[in-house]
């Protein structure tokens, strides 16, 4: 019975970004976002996924043609972003990004933000 416990448990997620780290506790089932400017397209570009054991549920929300950029118009880049899973991951963008996760939210400019579920391990 331990492990279905653990679903209820918050999350312990690390934040780096620039030279700045903090902790965060956040809900497993609680989405989180990435919001960025497509430095091709111009194009919003909005990421969302939740922590469940590890960052999953990816969705990507944009235009048919940024979308196309990605995937270079072969397939919907929702169907490869359902099949990923990871306890750890890096973001970048050179016109700026910004991280909602918790209640909390991170902007960088010409920057990266690294994530990682901490516990559970």
């Amino acid at each position: 019975m331990a492990i279905p416990l653990l679903v209820a448990f918050p999350r312990v997620i690390s934040v780096n970004w620039g030279q700045k780290k903090t902790l965060l506790l956040v809900h497993p089932f609680k989405e989180c976002r990435i919001r960025f400017i497509n430095s091709v397209t111009k194009r919003p570009v909005v990421i969302s996924f939740r922590p469940i054991y590890y960052f999953g549920n990816f969705k990507m929300l944009t235009d048919k043609d940024t979308e196309d950029y990605y995937t270079s118009g072969s397939y919907p880049i929702s169907f490869e972003f359902l099949k990923k899973e990871k306890r750890s991951f890096t973001s970048c963008s050179g016109l700026g990004l910004g991280l909602e996760i918790g209640e909390s939210t991170f902007m960088v400019v010409s920057d990266c933000i690294h994530i990682k579920i901490l516990w559970p391990p």
